[in-house]
């Protein structure tokens, strides 16, 4: 927030200098223009033409200047509001409209490894290009501005080394047509590139107008960092990087309110690892906890990319499964705890059974319950039914319902057992 509010202040500076500056510019002309000696002295009355338009472009960029200063500092509000970076591009393409009214808006943002620019936002594109379209550091003029991390204009581009526009040439699309970009950076770090082509607004400082909305983005990103980073911390647990469990209630509600309206299953599962205190008696807490994280590394390795895998407390976990009957619930569960069980803990033969292993129960939405906390007691009731049957296995609904009907079906009386079987 304090960040943003220096960038509006410094932009507001700026722009109050631009404003002045022109003003100044234009009152000097005039009073030449309204002197009587300097129309006597000028003999050439072309000359005055020239003045005449001259004053006449400063003040209509005297007048852009001032409505930049007035709605600058609500597409700023709106850069700050957006946390999760989603519509940096969109916002970034509306300031550069406002102000340049161009014919093409180009905004590209870098790959995680910084090599590769990635297409966010656009206008004036020809249908064949969509966003996601990626060019490499380094290539085309977008690439150079890019490498160079200087805002260049197509002045520059024409004042290259000649191998570099032989390098332009052949890399530059024609259908980008950058006559002025700017790099986003922060801390020398690219983070992408506002490319615009085919202005009808011009400005004498064109280029510090356009870095200055570059760097507006550059705040952006930083801020939406920052704010993740501190989700992270917020939200998952710092041994196993897995969402804490405060977190996963609140995810497991939005589940729940979406399979009720897609009418989907959700399938839940608590594990806990057999007989942890033992291990963490015999061998202390730094030896549990390589445990815990290492068991955090299989369960992340193990599950789908849409599973939530949450340490729910101490050293039992869940997850929680959208989409997920419980058969295909039961699966993944038994991978995870045949993964745990391959795995060599350090000192795990001093455990009970030999080994580190986790017992686990499901329940599954709607038949086990429609609501968070009736689903986790169902699945923890099985978790326990798992430890008390011998631990290191799955407990589901499913298999208490078969082993209750196997227990109530009739046995056969004696006589059947021995009346031998027709010869067919």
């Amino acid at each position: 927030m304090e960040i943003f509010m220096l960038i509006i202040i410094a932009c507001g500076i700026l722009v109050v200098f631009f404003i002045f500056f022109h003003r100044h510019r234009m009152l000097t002309l005039k009073s030449k223009l309204e002197s009587d000696h300097w129309q006597e002295s000028v003999e050439d009355q072309s000359q005055i033409g020239q003045l005449q338009n001259t004053v006449r472009e400063l003040s209509e960029e005297n007048r852009e200047l001032s409505n930049l200063l007035i709605f600058l500092p609500s597409f700023v509000k709106q850069l700050n509001l957006d946390l999760y970076g989603r519509k940096i591009s969109e916002i970034l393409c509306k300031i550069i409209e406002h102000i340049f009214a161009p014919k093409q808006i180009l905004i590209f943002f870098s790959s995680k490894d910084r090599q590769t620019l990635i297409l966010t936002a656009a206008k004036g594109l020809i249908k064949e290009v969509n966003l996601g379209y990626k060019i490499a550091v380094g290539e085309g003029r977008i690439g150079l501005v890019a490498q160079k991390k200087m805002t260049m204009s197509n002045d520059d581009f024409q004042t290259e080394t000649r191998l570099v526009k032989e390098m332009l040439q052949k890399t530059t699309l024609p259908f980008f047509t950058s006559e002025l970009c700017s790099p986003i950076i922060s801390r020398d770090e690219i983070l992408g590139v506002i490319s615009i082509g085919g202005p009808t607004k011009h400005f004498k400082n064109e280029k510090m107008i356009l870095k200055m909305i570059a760097d507006l983005g550059s705040v952006a990103i930083t801020n939406t960092r920052i704010f993740r980073q501190r989700e992270y911390l917020a939200n998952f647990d710092g041994l196993t990087r897995l969402f804490n469990r405060r977190y996963a209630m609140f995810l497991m509600g939005d589940e729940i309110i979406r399979a009720e309206k897609r009418g989907s299953p959700i399938s839940v599962c608590i594990f806990d690892i057999d007989s942890f205190k033992h291990y963490n008696d015999s061998h202390g807490h730094l030896a549990g906890d390589e445990v815990l994280s290492t068991v955090g590394q299989i369960i992340r390795e193990t599950i789908r990319e849409d599973d939530i895998a949450v340490r729910y407390g101490g050293e039992e976990f869940l997850f929680i499964l959208p989409n997920t009957p419980e058969k295909g619930a039961y699966i993944l569960a038994e991978r995870v705890r045949e993964n745990i069980e391959k795995f060599r803990f350090a000192k795990e033969e001093s455990q009970l059974l030999g080994k580190i292993t986790v017992s686990g129960g499901i329940a599954t939405y709607p038949m086990d319950g429609r609501d968070s906390y009736r689903l986790i007691q169902e699945a923890d009731k099985r978790m326990y039914q798992a430890k008390q049957a011998g631990r290191n296995r799955i407990v589901s609904g499913s298999m208490i319902k078969e082993k209750l009907e196997e227990s109530f079906a009739p046995s056969p009386s004696p006589d059947e057992k021995d009346e031998p079987k027709e010869s067919t």
